[in-house]
């Protein structure tokens, strides 16, 4: 993987001043996406706009959301696509807004802490945008301090009746998930 260095920021927004806007880099960067390698590079304007604070963060991925126009999804038939592409929003202006002013500070914080070329980074581009392949797990040992007690403790019952115990943990329901989805295979962008 590629090394990121603080500097390549300051290059990167003076190329966007030179070049254009910061928005104008991004919608370049997500009509690019199609591939983990492109993935990558979308981070890094993403977290160059994240640097700039939440606030920037939050209204220009509202106005990305606004504006993004959808199409299926079919990479190798671009003839096709460029027949089907039609004018819908990729969201509604009021689930952008409340998406990205709850979503949006959570976001630009894990942008900040991270390097767009890492590890970290083939992770969102997998999670967030189905671009990358999630990398091998990390391998991990846990050192369990004691052995097991050679006579462990018999519990004996004090003559009450039993009861059952039923634990739920982070039960929710996505009525719209299916095996594999993720936005960015299923929407191709254009603007």
């Amino acid at each position: 993987m590629l090394a990121f260095h603080p500097w390549l920021f300051i290059v990167f927004i003076l190329s966007s001043c030179a070049a254009g806007s910061l928005l104008d880099e991004i919608l370049t960067a997500f009509k690019n996406a199609i591939d983990c390698g492109s993935c990558h590079a979308l981070l890094v304007p993403l977290k160059v706009l994240a640097l700039l604070g939440n606030s920037a963060f939050v209204n220009t991925t509202i106005t990305l959301c606004e504006t993004f126009k959808v199409r299926t999804a079919f990479p190798n038939h671009h003839s096709l696509i460029d027949r089907l592409c039609v004018n819908v929003k990729l969201e509604d202006e009021d689930v952008c807004q409340g998406l990205f002013r709850e979503q949006g500070p959570i976001i630009a914080h894990d942008l900040r802490q991270i390097s767009p070329f890492d590890q970290t980074g083939t992770l969102i581009c997998d999670a967030v945008f189905g671009l990358c392949q999630a990398p091998a797990v990390n391998p991990h040992t846990v050192h369990i301090p004691n052995a097991a007690p050679v006579r462990p403790k018999v519990w004996r019952s004090s003559g009450r009746a039993p009861f059952h115990v039923l634990h739920f943990s982070d039960v929710h329901i996505d009525r719209q998930y299916t095996v594999t989805s993720h936005l960015f295979n299923l929407l191709y962008m254009c603007v």
